[in-house]
């Protein structure tokens, strides 16, 4: 989780730099810390090491880590000020609202399914941008934008549980929504992945 904040120095510096191989580079930093995402939860699980700091930190570092590349990517590719300001506006909502609820009830609150998915819309978004795929870009500001209002109704709802002493019953994901979120998902990576192909075979 901590690596997520420290190379975001790093993704800015080259940025900045504005050639083909700092871009490639960036590109790799973003899977790397994709992979750092996923991998530290399945080890929590794996090796049944969870802990409510590690449930408060993986996406506090998420959050971070994409809020600090937000800005940068403000500064040189020019992505929309509205954009970062609803993403990171959301995430300090969620961090706030998740502070108010550990102190009065001591109960973390893990990111959810919806959380997880914006996450990974973020990412896209980002990636789209620092390779500038307009078409990419495009699309997953749409999506990012209604998977933003969603998780915000989610996480409310949630908090408001926790605060009146409400049961939160855990997500039970259902195995056809799951096929469905990933045949959605798979489509519209494999039209951005045609798209982006027949851009660079140009």
């Amino acid at each position: 989780s901590v690596s997520r904040i420290l190379i975001t120095p790093l993704v800015g510096y080259l940025l900045s730099r504005q050639t083909a191989s700092a871009t490639a580079a960036c590109i790799a930093l973003l899977i790397i810390a994709a992979i750092t995402d996923a991998l530290d939860g399945y080890l929590a699980r794996r090796l049944k090491m969870q802990t409510g700091l590690g449930l408060v930190l993986d996406p506090l570092a998420d959050k971070l880590f994409a809020a600090v590349l937000l800005i940068e990517l403000v500064a040189f590719r020019d992505l929309p000020i509205w954009l970062a300001v609803a993403i990171i506006g959301r995430d300090l909502l969620i961090v706030a609202a998740g502070v108010l609820v550990l102190g009065r009830r001591h109960v973390p609150t893990p990111s959810n399914l919806i959380g997880q998915y914006t996450f990974f819309a973020i990412v896209l978004l980002l990636g789209f941008s620092i390779i500038r795929f307009e078409f990419g870009t495009h699309v997953f500001t749409y999506i990012v934008v209604l998977l933003v209002i969603a998780s915000l109704a989610s996480y409310g709802i949630r908090f408001a549980r926790i605060l009146q002493n409400r049961m939160v019953a855990p997500y039970v994901d259902r195995p056809s929504f799951r096929i469905l979120r990933v045949a959605v998902t798979a489509v519209i990576l494999a039209i951005c992945a045609v798209i982006l192909a027949l851009e660079i075979w140009k």
